[in-house]
């Protein structure tokens, strides 16, 4: 729990109380963002649930490779279930795992984590309680900044979770979750992008060489648009014709529209 952050007091009873009555492996609580003046409870799945065997791939694992079918609707929820912050681990579960290096994937380290985890789970509980308290007060900080290498750790990311779908002998179900995650991506590094405060022409430039890699290329090819909202379609149609100078004026409108908002 980062210093900023708090969980309800009968937190850990309730987990453990819950991980050793179902003789389960992991238990995963919901959480709060907590903005200071409001609150919003963040549901990572529908009410209370629980996986065993095969169903914990098909419903959990595979939902941390990325977002398949209706999931698309909201680009924005491809993280969702990331955060290791919200769990209960048995302790076989973790044993030997190490986060990898932030500098080598950036943030992604949790992603990495629960992955390594996940392979091993046999039996997971989700309990929709809101136990978990994530301090949002200060956004402008953590979503406005630029990272100089940013496609750079998530090319490595990438890399790491393709050879996790071969070593664990994973189905293309999982590697089309990936793809589609590869595609989301250009949401935030199309954003990245836009707060680095060089010209219009050169994010464009840049965002061109972006979208000339090959795994993008693919990405988008395979990318489902009809589940996505109407801007979102916009957004990864400029994507795929590569439209860049586009790209980065609606960037820059997205950009504006969600500091109103918020």
């Amino acid at each position: 729990v980062d210093s900023d952050d708090w969980i309800d007091a009968e937190t850990c009873e309730v987990m453990y109380h819950a991980l050793v009555t179902e003789h389960a492996d992991i238990v995963q609580c919901s959480y709060v963002k907590e903005f200071g003046n409001h609150t919003n409870v963040v549901h990572v799945k529908d009410g209370n649930c629980v996986f065993a065997g095969q169903a914990v791939r098909d419903k959990v694992l595979l939902r941390l490779y990325g977002q398949l079918g209706e999931q698309l609707a909201r680009p924005q929820e491809m993280d969702l279930p990331v955060a290791p912050w919200m769990q209960l681990f048995r302790k076989k579960m973790v044993d030997g795992i190490k986060f990898v290096d932030i500098k080598t994937v950036g943030s992604a380290e949790d992603l990495i984590f629960q992955v390594n985890a996940y392979v091993r789970c046999q039996k997971y509980v989700y309990l929709d309680r809101p136990f978990f308290h994530y301090r949002r007060s200060d956004m402008t900080t953590m979503t406005t900044t630029h990272t100089e290498d940013k496609y750079e750790r998530w090319e490595n990311l990438y890399d790491i979770l393709e050879k996790t779908i071969e070593t664990n002998g994973l189905d293309d179900r999982f590697r089309a979750a990936l793809q589609n995650r590869v595609a989301v991506g250009l949401i935030g590094l199309g954003l990245n992008e836009i707060y680095s405060h060089r010209s219009r022409t050169a994010d464009a430039k840049r965002l061109q060489e972006i979208l000339t890699n090959p795994r993008y290329e693919a990405a988008l090819h395979r990318l489902p648009f009809d589940y996505f909202p109407i801007h979102w379609r916009l957004f990864f149609r400029l994507c795929k014709k590569k439209k860049t100078r586009l790209l980065v004026e609606l960037l820059h409108i997205m950009e504006f529209l969600r500091r109103k908002i918020r």
